[in-house]
């Protein structure tokens, strides 16, 4: 019996594997705290001891108050709190819509409720980032009107890692308006970038557990206590993370993420380096051997350290991706949330790419677990996929 060929995971953009020591804690408290943290008994005091313990441990790494973290389930979670809690609130107020601003790089969970709004009398205006994906500033303060009540732009795009210009929108909307509320996504961000509320500057955060090598089903939103009453509560029904999310805690995920968190801390800026290596490494072997690909988004400068999004012309996506598959590699087109939609990339789309080249982009994302081997296993693996699929010989 052949020996089972190791498998090389390069889509860690969609998810990471859980850590040791993310995975020890919620054990931990799956085995000996699972008491209600809304319960006044000692089961439940225990519970929410350690609800208290992870969100202080978020509120001193990203320099916000006790009280500014709650904790919600996802980051699409996060992200359709904001877009649809912002909008009940103005309406509450103003009795219409209002306007409200996002790039056209954002994810589905802030452009699907974004869009859903246009039903409701509100005006939704899209900024288009330029060809490298990044966004201009300057254009998304254009838009900034009396009427515009929140502006939410991603801190670092999923798909092509292109790094957006957070501080300078969060300054510019003082100087325009001050009242406006910026919300950025950064769940791909944080475990890499500095995403504390001083340096974003950003009024609302959201963030991801899965993202940063914590449990699935926890996220948290940075929503400060003296703007809370401007983001109406979705979810009703209990009075917990102070009313603004009800429903029971998933404490052992959350205690998972809070130790996540802690370990990306302690080592971001070498392991940044080490896979930003790792990456170029991949481009340059990619250049090398098949000079006809293309690269879609910032590089080396302002992007991401982890994620390289690279067209083949002539070769659809799903193709390669199926024969990289076959041989032990896996990729992806782009967001895992849009995997199963047979639409181009509306991320690469706004780019400027053809809904043909936005077919023929995949998605290489490096991880912790990734190796220099890796990488050479990876190139090899590919020329051989794209020489099946263009018919040439090995």
């Amino acid at each position: 019996m052949m020996p089972k060929r190791k498998r090389i995971y390069l889509d860690y953009a969609a998810s990471t594997p859980t850590c040791a020591k993310a995975l020890k804690e919620a054990e931990r408290i799956l085995e000996n705290n699972w008491g209600n943290p809304g319960s006044l008994h000692e089961e439940g005091r225990l519970a929410i001891s350690e609800l208290d313990k992870a969100r202080q441990n978020f509120s001193e790494k990203l320099g916000v108050n006790f009280r500014d973290v709650i904790f919600i389930s996802s980051a699409t979670e996060a992200n359709n709190l904001v877009i649809s809690g912002a909008a009940a609130a103005y309406r509450t107020k103003h009795r219409q819509g209002g306007r409200i601003i996002i790039s056209s790089v954002e994810h589905d969970s802030v452009r699907i409720p974004s869009r859903a709004l246009l039903k409701s009398g509100f005006e939704v205006i899209e900024v288009r980032p330029a060809k490298n994906g990044i966004v201009d500033p300057h254009k998304v303060l254009e838009s900034v009107s009396e009427e515009t009540f929140l502006v939410s732009i991603i801190c670092a795009n999923n798909e092509v890692g292109s790094i957006q210009p957070i501080k300078k929108i969060a300054l510019g909307l003082k100087e325009k308006n001050s009242k406006t509320l910026l919300h950025t996504d950064a769940s791909q961000a944080l475990q890499f970038m500095d995403c504390s509320s001083q340096s974003l500057g950003a009024d609302l955060i959201t963030l991801s557990s899965q993202k940063i090598y914590g449990p699935r089903g926890a996220g948290a939103l940075i929503l400060p206590e003296k703007i809370r009453s401007l983001i109406h509560p979705q979810i009703l029904g209990g009075h917990q993370e102070w009313g603004v999310r009800s429903g029971t805690e998933n404490v052992s995920a959350i205690v998972g993420f809070s130790a996540a968190l802690s370990c990306v801390y302690k080592n971001r800026e070498k392991e940044a380096a080490r896979i930003n290596k790792l990456k170029l490494a991949l481009w340059e072997g990619i250049k090398k051997n098949h000079r006809w690909a293309l690269i879609n988004g910032p590089l080396p400068k302002n992007t991401l350290p982890h994620i390289l999004n690279i067209r083949f012309p002539k070769v659809p996506a799903d193709a390669l991706l199926s024969a990289l598959d076959m041989q032990g590699i896996s990729a992806s087109a782009g967001s895992a949330c849009a995997m199963r939609s047979p639409e181009a990339s509306p991320t690469l789309l706004s780019m400027g790419l053809s809904e043909t080249a936005a077919k023929e982009s995949i998605r290489f994302s490096i991880g912790r677990p990734t190796s220099s081997k890796d990488i050479k296993n990876t190139l090899f693996a590919l020329q051989k996929s794209l020489n099946d699929l263009t018919g040439l010989s090995g």
